[in-house]
């Protein structure tokens, strides 16, 4: 589907992006990347295209509901590990026996769920520990992605980001991926020396601005828009509409669909 707004997972799907997917299979043997860049213009897709490119298993946190409480947070990561267990099932037997050295976790086939009682719950850094001794001892590597990093806020913002700290120092089987798209808050996570992950190495991404002629061309418009100079007028016509919210032009509508 040409205009599947959904984010893509294979090289052929997504549209210039070479030298960032380059860039980004690379950097997985870093202790930390982050991905940057607007809303919708494909960050989503440039990471689980580069994870499927490098073949390593991975463990994709997607907090754009927002986190504000350890019950969100504990929430997410159960769903987040029953979906590796699905996606990864040849590793599933693996994976369940070093999950279940943990306190305050429940399996059953390939649901997962950790209690976030404060007197159950395993620590943040405990979780980050076990999945280290994992890639260590099955996988060698395993990828951790925090999508829309921005969005975990208030106490637990700041216990996510200490747990980060301590696996960036001591987890050397683990490559961290932070990626948002309000980077003031992403670089206040990262360069303030008031927070946890200040002073830390990292490589930083950006996802390209879409190329909206480019990518016309490239898959071979006109389609449903009618004759080459129809589409052209339709696309690129006043400069004034491409600069209003995501949405908010015929251009944005159409040439950024494609990525996330």
């Amino acid at each position: 589907m040409l205009f599947d707004p959904r984010p893509k997972t294979r090289r052929e799907d997504l549209y210039d992006f070479d030298e960032e997917l380059d860039k980004f299979v690379k950097a997985l043997d870093e202790p930390m990347v982050l991905i940057s860049g607007l809303r919708r213009t494909g960050k989503t897709s440039l990471i689980l295209t580069g994870l499927n490119i490098a073949n390593y298993p991975y463990i994709y946190l997607d907090l754009r509901e927002g986190v504000r409480s350890y019950a969100d947070m504990y929430k997410l990561i159960s769903r987040s590990f029953s979906e590796f267990i699905k996606k990864f099932g040849g590793l599933k037997d693996q994976f369940i026996k070093f999950l279940s050295r943990l306190r305050g976790v429940s399996i059953a086939g390939i649901e997962v769920n950790f209690s976030w009682s404060p007197r159950e719950r395993p620590l943040l850094t405990e979780i980050l520990d076990i999945l280290n001794d994992f890639a260590e001892r099955v996988v060698k590597r395993l990828v951790v992605v925090f999508d829309e990093m921005q969005s975990v806020r208030g106490s637990i913002g700041f216990v996510l980001q200490n747990a980060l700290a301590h696996s960036y120092d001591f987890n050397k089987n683990i490559c961290i991926v932070l990626a948002g798209s309000e980077m003031g808050i992403l670089y206040n996570i990262l360069q303030n020396p008031g927070n946890p992950l200040y002073g830390r190495a990292y490589v930083e991404l950006t996802a390209p601005r879409p190329k909206g002629r480019g990518f016309c061309t490239h898959w071979g418009f006109p389609s449903p828009l009618g004759s080459p100079s129809r589409v052209r007028h339709h696309f690129f016509r006043p400069r004034r509409q491409l600069r209003g919210g995501a949405g908010s032009s015929p251009a944005k509508l159409a040439c950024t669909q494609h990525r996330k």
